[in-house]
């Protein structure tokens, strides 16, 4: 269509008569689509200023898109228009409409999912990509298909979309149609861009509204429903707001209390002085605790107030809150306790006086019994000596032959007297250690050479039972400092215990270094240790298996513990039943040669060792 301007001049004889025209036509096609494109914009403008306004006036989402889709068609000139959210399966559905769209709103399926035909037209791929989509010759696009006859009915031309955000997500789509095609040029776009980003930010504003209105709601149903006592006074001292509970306390209604000033309320001494602390927060303009007096029905209660400065828009201090608790049967039940507790403290001082007094009779008596067995096992080892020495003599036949009943029951008797003078020395060790008369020698000496004579000890009764003994030494000839007697003494009692609970296999000693210490392994494939019997096994007369069949009283890992510590060392133990333990101890290494010997370890080193 071309638009023009004939002007049309009429040329004359003298006579007037009209001897000819003269017709001028200019061409005014571009100057119109310019205006026309001017009162486009203008009317779009005036579209966006009333989305603007709707904005500010609509109250609830569904008030704006109404008011949106309705002022798209009366000032946007646009055929139809509807705005669609998506659902849980990303189809779109009409959440409001407007215009004549003869059924196309009702009939079209819209998805923003998949890459199906019904999610390739501008609403579902403007979704997809979170930008505009616009198809200016709506009938010419084959992607339009599946929409083609409804928009033919409907009389559309051109159509565009625009995705609609909420919290910085795609939630739907603002979809407009004209009835010309080209209808969507650069300048008409990029205006309703505008008005898509004004609706996102209207989405949030909305939702945020509704957030902070339930948060109100929220705090103001907390506050009444609160036993706190919850008021406001203005710098004057006036009520401005005030709880349920607090209407309560003064007894008055609550419709009644606003803008009185407490003196009204309550009596004046009381009045003076939550005055008096208003003032404080008032100057200040921090929030501060009080102890406050407050007169109720039923008497003068204590609360516990924090108060705090209200400002108005400008920051300036308009005002005290204040949030009380009542603490009246607190600071009561506080007295009371205090007392409880000078009660308790005497009676505590009493008891701790009877049990001093007791402790130092169990330690005297303790001693008195570390003597007594100290004494009474030396006095046993002597006749115990004799016997094992005249039953030695006897066995060996040096007074005359014996009979083989003989032999057998002088054996028992030998045995026998050798355990029980185990079970002296045991005690009497243990009697010395408990009664601080204990010492440990420190000497440099090679380690190796005690271990295999150790080993030999036992070779004759491992081999007796069939039982393996071996000993895995660590490279060189390394040297310990420690007592000789009572190291020979632990590997001799750690030794013994392996053989004693080993049925088959045997038990193998390694040596090995640590940092500054040299370690002794005693692994046997014994038995095992319980996982109950484990907590006990270092203290005295503990037996973890009573089987009469395995002597032994108890004492000896207890001594050899204390041994250990008193040497400088460690000991410990690992185990699994059914399969052996391996019991280990450190001690530490000699220094180079040339080294002083460290003094002699006081008399008490192994009675402070701990039992494990």
């Amino acid at each position: 269509m071309i638009h023009a301007v004939i002007d049309v001049r009429a040329i004359r004889e003298p006579d007037g008569s009209v001897e000819h025209f003269i017709a001028t036509v200019e061409d005014t096609t571009e100057r119109v689509q310019h205006l026309r494109n001017l009162a486009r914009l203008r009317d779009l403008y005036d579209l966006l200023s009333q989305t603007n306004q709707a904005i500010v006036r609509c109250a609830s989402r569904e008030e704006l898109f109404a008011n949106i889709v309705r002022h798209a068609v009366e000032r946007g000139h646009m055929r139809f228009a509807w705005i669609g959210l998506l659902d849980e399966r990303d189809e779109l559905r009409p959440a409001a409409r407007y215009g004549d769209d003869r059924g196309y709103v009702d009939e079209v399926r819209i998805r923003a999912g998949g890459d199906d035909p019904l999610s390739r037209g501008p609403s579902g791929l403007a979704i997809r990509a979170g930008r505009h989509r616009v198809a200016n010759d709506f009938a010419g696009d084959p992607d339009l298909a599946p929409w083609h006859a409804a928009a033919a009915r409907a009389g559309v031309g051109a159509s565009a979309a625009f995705p609609i955000r909420q919290a910085n997500r795609v939630v739907g789509a603002l979809n407009l149609y004209a009835a010309e095609t080209g209808f969507f040029d650069e300048d008409v776009v990029r205006t309703l861009d505008e008005m898509a980003l004004d609706i996102s930010f209207a989405l949030d504003h909305l939702a945020a509204r509704k957030d902070l209105e339930a948060a109100m709601r929220l705090v103001q149903d907390i506050v009444e429903a609160s036993d706190a006592v919850v008021s406001i006074y203005d710098r004057e001292g006036r009520c401005v707001l005030c709880n349920g509970t607090y209407a309560r306390i003064v007894g008055q209604p609550l419709e009644r209390i606003a803008g009185r000033l407490r003196e009204d309320l309550m009596p004046a001494d009381i009045a003076f002085a939550l005055r008096a602390n208003d003032l404080e927060v008032l100057s200040s303009g921090e929030p501060m605790r009080f102890q406050e007096t407050h007169a109720g029905t039923d008497g003068r209660h204590l609360y516990q107030s924090a108060k705090f400065p209200v400002r108005d828009a400008s920051g300036s201090v308009s005002g005290v809150g204040s949030i009380s608790v009542d603490v009246t049967e607190l600071v009561r039940a506080r007295e009371r306790l205090a007392d409880a507790n000078r009660v308790l403290e005497d009676r505590v001082a009493e008891r701790t006086r009877e049990l001093t007094i007791a402790r130092d009779r169990a330690l005297a008596a303790d001693r008195v019994k570390s003597l007594f067995l100290a004494t009474v096992s030396h006095e046993l080892r002597t006749p115990l000596n004799s016997i094992i020495g005249f039953t030695g003599v006897m066995l060996a036949g040096l007074p005359g032959p014996l009979n083989a009943e003989q032999s057998k029951q002088l054996s028992i008797v030998e045995a026998s007297s050798k355990h029980l003078l185990q079970l002296i020395n045991d005690v009497l060790d243990l009697s010395k250690i408990e009664a601080g008369e204990f010492q440990v020698a420190a000497e440099d000496f090679p380690l190796h050479g005690l271990v295999q004579a150790g080993l030999e000890a036992f070779a004759a009764d491992a081999s007796a039972r069939g039982l393996a003994l071996a000993l895995d030494r660590t490279p060189g000839e390394p040297r310990v400092r420690a007592d000789p007697r009572r190291v020979r003494q632990v590997l001799d009692n750690l030794v013994a215990n392996a053989l004693k609970f080993t049925d088959r296999g045997g038990v193998t000693v390694t040596t090995s270094r640590e940092a500054g210490q040299l370690r002794v392994t005693v692994a046997d494939t014994g038995i095992g240790i319980p996982v109950e019997g484990r907590e006990t096994l270092f203290r005295p007369f503990s037996r973890i298996n009573p089987d009469p069949a395995r002597e032994g009283t108890g004492l000896g890992l207890a001594i050899v513990r204390r041994l250990v510590v008193a040497m400088g060392g460690e000991i410990g133990f690992e185990s699994r039943v059914g399969e052996g333990s391996r019991f280990w101890f450190t001690l530490p290494s000699a220094p180079p040669a040339g080294t002083p010997p460290p003094p002699a370890p006081a008399g008490d080193n192994a009675a402070n060792a701990p039992e494990g």
